[in-house]
């Protein structure tokens, strides 16, 4: 006869039968979990341990995929055939803004050319556009919450963070001088495209040393033809600088046309060069200039790229016969890096930096996947 213990013994041994056997048969129905998934289907995120200096931390290496879902390093990026003067660029650092839909969206990232399936993103880092020259970086951010708050940092080549500036509008364009002395950036104070017409912008150039602004371009005086030029619709954008990093070049919009200016922080001044010209980018040797050029097509605004030799002012279109809203960064004197959107309609998130010869000989190549903002270290 079992008494009261050997019954609660036993009635215990039938209750964890029950449970096992419940779970074995949940295990075995439920199908792959919805972390499963998206494991499967992402590339790692990188993992930014909170302790570390976060501008000076930038994570473990990650592989990244592109859009159609192979590992960039199973093919390799399209890269330029280089020899000669330009085959130093071949070990040549770039910084990007990532932009696909992961948990490193907006980062800074860090790659090298020409193997560029590796990346590392900077801890600390959330760039809407960004530039780096001789040892100085500009991030253009934007704090999003009931009142989205827009910046500009400033680092160096640790990613510690040396200026912070507060911008009152939506961050647009920017670019440091080669020297790494100046920082120039350019935001929307009203509108948010350059294909509007009642768009308006201010564009700031910063001694990157002191953290002091030097000048707010409207307030310099502009001469085209030899006389005086102003009127109170002017907008500036898109700074480009010399070689030298004493002046630079810029886009003048007024009445409806857009002008490439040459312009004198020292004498604080512009002189208006020529005509139709946007997102000026001048090339490392400082002989041509890489821009997009309008035209309106079906009432639409649409982007040419061109690019200007400032010996011979000849003019040439690149093969590339997209419309291109964008100021091109230059991977070396010959070729130029650009972005466009993932799809045909210009409405994905993802972005991706394609790279076109200035010669035509070469049809454009995707160059970075799920990329924004290139820039080439130099």
């Amino acid at each position: 006869m079992i008494d009261a213990t050997g019954r609660k013994f036993a009635a215990l041994l039938a209750v964890c039968g029950i449970g096992l056997f419940g779970y074995y048969y949940w295990a075995a129905t439920r199908g792959p979990a919805e972390s499963d998934l998206a494991v499967e289907s992402q590339p790692p995120a990188a993992v930014v341990p909170q302790q570390e200096p976060p501008e000076r931390r930038v994570p473990e290496e990650n592989a990244i995929t592109t859009p159609a879902g192979r590992t960039a390093s199973s093919e390799g990026p399209a890269v330029p055939d280089e020899s000669g003067e330009e085959a130093d660029a071949k070990e040549r650092r770039i910084l990007y803004r990532h932009t696909r839909p992961d948990a490193n969206y907006g980062a800074l990232t860090e790659t090298f050319y020409p193997a560029l399936d590796r990346l590392k993103f900077a801890a600390g880092f959330s760039c809407q556009a960004l530039h780096f020259a001789a040892g100085t970086g500009v991030c253009l951010t934007a704090d999003r919450g009931v009142f989205t708050k827009y910046g500009a940092d400033l680092f160096d080549s640790t990613y510690k963070k040396l200026f912070y500036f507060d911008l009152q509008g939506v961050p647009s364009r920017c670019r440091v001088s080669p020297n790494g002395k100046l920082a120039a950036w350019t935001v929307f104070v009203t509108g948010h495209s350059y294909a509007s017409v009642d768009f308006s912008t201010q564009t700031t150039i910063a001694d990157a040393t002191s953290g002091e602004i030097l000048a707010d371009l409207e307030d310099f005086s502009t001469t085209k033809n030899g006389e005086a030029f102003h009127s109170v619709d002017f907008n500036f954008w898109g700074v480009t600088f010399t070689p030298d990093s004493e002046g630079f070049f810029c886009t003048l919009s007024s009445g409806g046309k857009t002008y490439l200016v040459r312009g004198s922080i020292e004498s604080r001044s512009f002189v208006v060069i020529r005509e139709n010209v946007e997102c000026p980018s001048l090339s490392p040797d400082g002989s041509t200039i890489a821009y997009k050029k309008r035209f309106i097509v079906d009432g639409r605004v649409r982007w040419r790229l061109h690019t200007l030799n400032l010996e011979s002012m000849l003019d040439t279109p690149l093969a590339e016969g997209r419309s291109v809203d964008d100021q091109l960064a230059w991977l070396d004197n010959e070729h130029v890096l650009y972005t466009l959107p993932d799809n045909e309609l210009g409405s994905s998130a993802v972005t991706n930096v394609w790279v076109a010869s200035i010669d035509r000989d070469e049809p454009p190549k995707l160059f970075l996947p799920a990329a924004y903002s290139p820039t080439v270290v130099r």
